[in-house]
């Protein structure tokens, strides 16, 4: 699937890819995009200029400066605005006159990645972190249960635990090393944390919510997952090792966790699922 934009090979947002993220430049107050090779497609402009017109749905949604009032439409119209713009930028477009052959509004809504400031995409109401990888749950296991295998539950229920939602930034915030209550030849001491680690995951945006005491039928979950991104887990291991015990992470565990500012959608993924793993 080629675009007319030039892309080059490897790069990360191919046509088939088409991540949305939340930018600003000099010029341009804070709104969502796509990226697209080494540009920014505003939606907020396209929005403005109807270009979304033929579909169904609130196009607004794309003015706002978060991603969450698009997230939480259902999953069509997610769907109908991908195709549409896979559309118009398709170097066999029979759309040039909405964008390509349109000099003035490519010119506009164009915008290089390096004018581009990145900020959080949607506004992170909770966060929960699980167990879901066989080996990633294995290796803590090692850490703090070493010789013990994984825990009994694993295989039966989603491992988690709830995190500090105001704490996770994209990637490129600086992190601050934090400090806590370690044990130091086997006195609790207030210190820096002396062992700072990090963990490569997979992370979920959920677009469209429940109501309190409702539940969602996993069969369901993805109708509710507007897209996923790569996640740095940042853990103090030897402040979480000692306050961990009875109750789990507190500041071990809340100080930072990064994200990518793009969120790649589902649907981009699609040609890439396969058998998962099982126990």
């Amino acid at each position: 699937m080629a675009s007319w934009i030039p892309i080059e090979d490897g790069s990360d947002f191919s046509l088939q890819n088409l991540p949305y993220g939340v930018f600003s430049t000099d010029d341009l107050d804070q709104r969502i995009g796509v990226a697209i090779g080494d540009y920014v497609l505003d939606l907020k402009a396209l929005a403005q200029e109807k270009v979304f017109a033929a579909i169904d749905f609130d196009s607004s949604t794309l003015e706002e400066p978060t991603i969450n009032a698009y997230a939480s439409l259902r999953k069509r119209v997610h769907q109908d605005v991908r195709k549409l713009l896979q559309e118009i930028l398709n170097e066999s477009t029979l759309l040039g006159p909405v964008l390509r052959d349109y000099r003035d509004r490519r010119d506009r809504v164009l915008v290089p990645l390096s004018r581009a400031k990145m900020h959080m995409p949607m506004h992170i109401g909770d966060y929960t972190d699980f167990f879901v990888g066989l080996y990633h749950a294995q290796n803590c296991c090692d850490i703090f249960r070493p010789g013990m295998g994984l825990p009994p539950n694993f295989s039966s229920l989603p491992v988690g635990y709830h995190g500090r939602a105001s704490s996770v930034v994209i990637s490129g915030t600086p992190v601050h090393r934090p400090r806590g209550q370690i044990v130091l030849n086997g006195i609790p001491t207030e210190s820096l944390c002396q062992k700072l680690d990090f963990e490569v995951e997979f992370a979920a945006f959920i677009g469209r919510g429940n109501k309190m005491g409702s539940r969602i039928d996993v069969n369901e979950a993805e109708d509710h997952i507007f897209g996923v991104v790569l996640m740095n887990d940042w853990s103090a291991r030897d402040i979480q090792q000692w306050e961990s015990t009875p109750l789990g992470p507190f500041n071990g565990k809340n100080f930072c966790t990064t994200i990518s500012p793009w969120i790649v959608t589902l649907e981009a993924l699609e040609p890439f699922r396969t058998t998962p793993l099982t126990v």
